[in-house]
């Protein structure tokens, strides 16, 4: 849910839609029904979706609920969805997810959302935004969203070690959070951790590890990892050497980054072509 709304966010920012007939009774109700919310997302009624989250968090009778809801009503307004942003109250909601976080109902199901209210306040402390800069303030948020399973915070934190901005840099704890991240399908994770399989960075070198998780990520899209894949087949490293192999997934970037097939003299179908 709070993922589509980074989503979102792109296309509906300072937007006001309409909210449809079929949603207006469920605005008025006093229950709250999060498939409600759902719907007005994907409608891009940014404004009834606040609404209706407001009301869910007045009528939240589980910390779980209480959690999730200030959670997502912090992303509103960290991303400005419908409105301007306004950091202040984002920080506030973040907070408050995570004071919920705290009152028990420690469940798999429950973690994702308070994690993801440590994240941001993580976020928020790092980069300045509606506080005053502290970066190991910032960590300690993101090491507790990352501790309680939320993969762009562990991503987040493999980064940070592998570069040891603002700690000192360890590339074994680098790869522990990497590989976290990957096996919860995180793509940039899934390639960094490919990247130290491939060099021997963190761990020892294994270029059947690198191209498995370059292959997860390219296969969802990752462009680098793509690229890093069809260098690994090219090469023959840790699979067989394939240059067809090779060219499919230089290809694949090629056209991800603003080319398009078109045809040569013979009639093959390998040039490249800018758009």
């Amino acid at each position: 849910m709070v993922k589509y709304f980074r989503v979102a966010s792109k296309k509906h920012k300072n937007t006001t839609i309409k909210t449809p007939t079929r949603y207006r009774k469920t605005l008025r109700r006093s229950n709250f029904r999060m498939e409600a919310v759902d719907a007005l997302l994907n409608d891009g009624d940014f404004h009834g979706a606040y609404q209706l989250l407001l009301k869910g968090l007045k009528g939240a009778t589980s910390p779980k609920e209480h959690a999730r809801i200030a959670t997502m009503l912090g992303v509103y307004h960290y991303y400005g969805l419908g409105s301007e942003v306004n950091y202040n109250y984002a920080l506030a909601y973040f907070r408050l997810g995570t004071d919920a976080s705290s009152k028990g109902e420690q469940s798999p199901n429950y973690a994702p959302q308070h994690a993801e209210a440590f994240y941001y306040l993580g976020l928020m402390h790092i980069q300045g935004n509606g506080v005053d800069a502290n970066v190991n303030k910032g960590l300690s948020h993101y090491r507790q969203a990352a501790k309680l399973g939320y993969d762009e915070a562990q991503y987040k934190l493999g980064m940070i070690y592998k570069t040891g901005k603002g700690v000192l840099k360890n590339e074994n704890i680098a790869f522990k959070y990497f590989q976290e991240a990957a096996h919860q399908g995180h793509s940039k994770a899934q390639n960094q951790l490919a990247m130290m399989f491939a060099s021997g960075t963190g761990v020892e070198k294994d270029d059947k590890q690198a191209v498995h998780w370059y292959t997860c990520a390219a296969n969802q899209g990752n462009d680098i990892a793509q690229y890093n894949l069809g260098y690994m087949y090219c090469e023959g490293r840790g699979v067989a050497q394939s240059y067809t192999e090779a060219n499919r997934w230089f290809m694949k970037v090629a056209e991800a980054n603003g080319y398009t097939r078109s045809k040569n003299v013979n009639g093959d179908d390998s040039i490249l072509s800018l758009v």
